[in-house]
């Protein structure tokens, strides 16, 4: 039987509550913090009921404590329904709070919602601690990514150059961290350079460095990334955005081994590791004169093409216990258990984001909870996104997500999926993407910080 402890001042309110509720429920009482903790160390208690005034003492102190003791949900009952008795409560860990006088609807509604052990022990419930994960890992065991870590194993052992291709957000960098982790240089640098996001005039110095006096604005010497990561990696992401100018620059230190700071003459020496991704087609690339077959086949020493997430559904319950518990951990909210319900969802969800997109799914969830569980309606997904809603009007489909805030959450949920598709088309370049939409790189950076997407 579900076990519930209240906690309040008020005798004659005990008193009422037990008998209303003890037909469904075990239910002790206390008036103090000292009798309340002292149940709480005896009993296997579910569900705590918490007065915010409990006589001279401070509810909220009262609540830290018990906070300290365990992990229980822990409701606020208050008569003072002001927003900073809501704000405070919920900071301090609180998962809910009731106004008095209470409804017995309410109250039992709250029992069912919040109960540790219900959600535990009904048979409904993946519990998270079950699952030992290392962060930092490709986390997964199907077959797609068995293969993957396979050849990461055998590449590692090597220092011949790799070109990972794959669809935005699937984990190439990752993967890239992982080949170096596993290698020879792991004592040494692992830099990466972004070759979409550096302005084309700046990225040449980024990459080799320059001397002072070398252009106007070099008051000093500045050191290349590829010097930086010398007998370590480097990796170049969106390499299908480089120039042509730099491909022949970077074609001749893969041949040759050296590098020429921008304004000296001498050559240095370097080991540096290439590991390059793009999400784009390289070959067809070549074809019109957008990027050096030679180049190409220099980078392409061990090619790796990762799977979308709708290829490898069958790693979506490890990755949901994965980010369940890197976000319970980074935000202090403890998860015990996530619904069965959301295995189903996710599973039938396409996921165009991959890897990037769930991982912000799970952190909005852990953001958006207020107990030690999650469900699905915690998830903010849908099986359809809004264009494949045609045949019934925009405004069905934004009113039955939304119950509150329409407008402003329609707007944000299209300038979202906007600034996602976008991005994706152009390779995440952020010049293009700004142009295509109309908008400055101030603006676009800043929307991509709002909605996560970088």
């Amino acid at each position: 039987m579900t076990e519930l402890l209240i906690i309040d001042d008020d005798k004659s309110l005990c008193y009422s509550l037990s008998r209303v509720l003890e037909n469904k429920y075990e239910v002790f009482t206390a008036n103090n913090l000292n009798d309340a903790l002292k149940v709480i160390d005896k009993q296997s208690l579910n569900l705590i009921f918490l007065d915010f005034i409990l006589g001279e003492e401070d509810g909220l102190e009262v609540l830290k404590t018990i906070k300290k003791q365990t992990e229980i949900p822990v409701v606020i009952m208050t008569a003072f329904g002001s927003s900073k008795v809501v704000i405070e409560s919920i900071n301090l860990g609180a998962v809910d709070y009731l106004v008095k006088p209470l409804q017995i609807e309410e109250l039992e509604s709250v029992i069912e919602k919040y109960s540790l052990k219900k959600h535990l022990h009904d048979g409904h419930c993946l519990e998270i601690k079950n699952f030992h994960v290392e962060q930092n890992s490709f986390i997964g065991s199907s077959k797609p990514t068995n293969e993957i870590l396979k050849t990461v194993a055998l590449v590692s052992k090597t220092s011949s150059p790799v070109l990972i291709g794959g669809k935005s957000g699937t984990g190439k960098e990752l993967i890239a961290k992982l080949i170096h982790q596993f290698s020879t240089r792991k004592d040494h640098p692992f830099i990466t350079i972004n070759c979409a996001a550096i302005p084309e005039n700046l990225l040449e110095s980024e990459l080799f460095g320059y001397v002072k006096g070398a252009f106007s604005g070099a008051v000093h010497d500045k050191t290349g990334k590829l010097d930086l990561a010398d007998k370590g990696t480097v990796f170049l992401d969106e390499i299908g955005d480089l120039p042509m100018k730099l491909q022949a620059k970077l074609l001749r230190f893969l041949q040759e081994g050296t590098i020429e700071m921008l304004g000296k003459n001498d050559l240095k020496q370097i080991d540096v590791r290439v590991i390059s991704a793009t999400n784009q087609n390289l070959l067809e690339k070549i074809q019109k004169d957008e990027f050096r077959q030679d180049l190409f086949y220099r980078l392409n020493g061990v090619s790796l093409r990762l799977p979308t997430l709708k290829e490898r559904k069958q790693d979506l319950k490890d990755l949901l216990a994965y980010f369940v518990r890197v976000y319970s951990e980074k935000y202090q909210k403890p998860i015990h258990c996530v619904s069965k319900e959301i295995l189903q969802v996710i599973e039938n969800y396409e996921w165009p984001g991959n890897i990037r997109e769930f991982q912000n799914v799970v952190r909005k969830a852990i953001i958006l909870s207020n107990s030690g569980y999650l469900d699905k309606s915690h998830f903010e997904i849908e099986t359809a996104t809004p264009m494949e809603t045609q045949s019934n009007s925009l405004y069905s489909y934004f009113i039955s997500r939304f119950k509150t805030n329409l407008y402003q959450q329609s707007i944000e949920m299209l300038e979202e999926e906007l600034l996602r598709e976008t991005l994706s088309k152009n390779s995440s370049h952020l010049s293009k993407t700004a142009e295509e939409l109309g908008i400055s790189r101030v603006t676009l950076n800043a929307k991509i910080k709002k909605y996560n997407l970088g």
